[in-house]
């Protein structure tokens, strides 16, 4: 039996590299996450591994976004109808890499919000876990407010936010390939200082931290963790499977 080459519902962009994990991890959870048989009825998608794009972060954080968008384009040449970027933190610069490209995003942020407005309750209180440079430009502050005006969101106080960025990009962090007990021992605990503030739903906010914290690997954790990008993944699948299922 020949495989379905002809369907199409548009091809899915991933932008990689931020940092070098993301976007594989992305492909890795919409090929286990899509329910299939044979090989045709997974989604087709093109990753761009891109970890030459300059830190998203600080105040050079804009830096980035030439080569950003440079990788869209390029995601686009080779016949992407639409992207997501495996990074939070460079969300920061939608509007700078939208007002360049001209296929849509799918937003990590936005999608985020949407879901807990959705799956957490009318008054949730998110614990967000990030970097200082996201989480101080109130990105998914204000997407969730607007989807769930009730929510309240929190950020690791001042002393676990340090650490926690340390854990992201440090010389012993995730993005340096420690994923061990002790950084997950870590990024737990900072997880629990927000849950025993009155955290109800904890969110990744950063592509790194799944790969020590997230539902499966913190099976008994006392509250909801959120990955927004199996939240994006999911609705990635949603959206493009029935073209491609039996």
């Amino acid at each position: 039996m020949s495989g379905n080459g002809s369907k199409s519902s548009g091809l899915v962009g991933i932008l990689g590299g931020m940092g070098p994990m993301a976007g594989v991890k992305m492909q890795e959870l919409i090929v286990k996450r899509t329910k299939a048989s044979r090989d045709f009825h997974h989604i087709p998608v093109l990753t761009y591994t891109n970890p030459q794009i300059p830190p998203r972060i600080g105040d050079f954080g804009v830096e980035c976004v030439p080569e950003i968008v440079r990788s869209i384009k390029a995601l686009e040449r080779a016949g992407a109808t639409e992207y997501v970027i495996a990074c939070n933190t460079a969300h920061v610069f939608t509007a700078e890499i939208e007002a360049d490209v001209s296929i849509p995003m799918i937003s990590l942020i936005a999608e985020t919000a949407k879901d807990t407005a959705k799956n957490c309750g009318a008054a949730p209180v998110v614990g967000l876990l990030g970097t200082l440079s996201l989480l101080k430009n109130g990105l998914y502050q204000d997407y969730i407010m607007k989807d769930c005006p009730q929510a309240n969101c929190i950020m690791p106080a001042d002393k676990d936010q340090t650490r926690l960025d340390e854990l992201i990009q440090g010389p012993g962090g995730i993005k340096a390939g420690n994923t061990g007990t002790e950084n997950r021992a870590a990024v737990a605990a900072i997880a629990q200082a927000l849950v025993d503030r009155g955290a109800t739903v904890i969110i990744t906010a950063c592509t790194e931290i799944p790969l020590v914290f997230n539902a499966d690997i913190c099976s008994d954790f006392p509250v909801s963790i959120v990955d927004p990008m199996v939240v994006v993944v999911d609705n990635i699948i949603a959206r493009h499977s029935s073209a491609y299922s039996a």
